[in-house]
């Protein structure tokens, strides 16, 4: 049976597309590697993006990469998992020859932003990632089940898949996202996109309990402030009651 390999996606691909910067691993990954085995910024096709750095590489930069003490052959750190020097495209904001932060490699600030999620591009990206959780195994010749998909599988998957691509697309994903989440770079790529936290409405609920605790002890503070003055006292408490049911009420829902 015929099978779809590594890098397939349902976009019209031209033989160098393989030779395009992209990640190669996830932004969720990616965070876990010492921003001291990251590379300074490098620029390729209107893309920024670092690679990793080795344990006994260093920054150079009077070196085309930023990267010194190259030995022909990746010898790896003590952050690599896979055995390879890895590739991740960042935001755009940065210069060519940039150190990315410390803070901002761990928080996750230094990554291409996500595309806007509205409340109706919520659903559409929920339900993308359903599609690839059950179809992108079917897909890819490096999942689990390469060797054992069946052609009506394989069908299945592939149309799922166009599916999950089109709802992205409608949810403002990049080309480069889509691929990665449909099972462009591979079953890990995608499973690990798939697989984080389901995206949520905001709390209004949430955000509306905050300002009503924020609010008691605004007027809580202004009690003491009027000490002596009955009439303020009683006008405050009478707020701070009525606040206080209102806490109670938004805890509850």
């Amino acid at each position: 049976m015929t099978f779809k390999m590594k890098g397939w996606s349902a976009f019209t691909k031209n033989g160098d597309d393989d030779k395009k910067i992209k990640s190669t691993i996830s932004d969720r990954k990616a965070k876990k590697i010492n921003v001291e085995n990251i590379s300074a910024v490098q620029e390729k096709d209107g893309k920024k993006f670092v690679v990793e750095v080795g344990d006994n590489e260093y920054y150079d930069p009077s070196k085309k990469d930023g990267i010194g003490g190259k030995s022909g052959k990746w010898e790896g750190n003590y952050n690599d998992t896979n055995n390879r020097r890895d590739t991740m495209v960042v935001n755009n904001r940065y210069k060519v020859g940039d150190l990315i932060d410390e803070t901002e490699w761990e928080k996750g600030k230094a990554f291409k932003k996500s595309a806007l999620k509205k409340n109706g591009d919520i659903r559409k990206i929920n339900k993308a990632k359903k599609i690839t959780r059950k179809h992108v195994k079917h897909n890819t010749v490096d999942s689990p089940n390469y060797g054992e998909t069946t052609p009506r599988q394989q069908r299945t998957a592939e149309r799922k898949l166009k599916k999950a691509d089109k709802k992205l697309q409608k949810a403002g994903y990049s080309m480069e996202q889509r691929e990665e989440a449909t099972g462009a770079s591979g079953y890990n790529t995608a499973m690990d996109w798939a697989t984080e936290p389901m995206v949520k409405k905001k709390d209004k609920n949430k955000r509306r309990l905050k300002e009503v605790k924020s609010s008691i002890r605004d007027l809580k503070k202004e009690r003491v402030k009027k000490i002596g003055n009955k009439r303020a006292q009683d006008n405050l408490k009478s707020s701070i009651t009525g606040l206080k049911e209102k806490k109670k009420e938004l805890k509850n829902k």
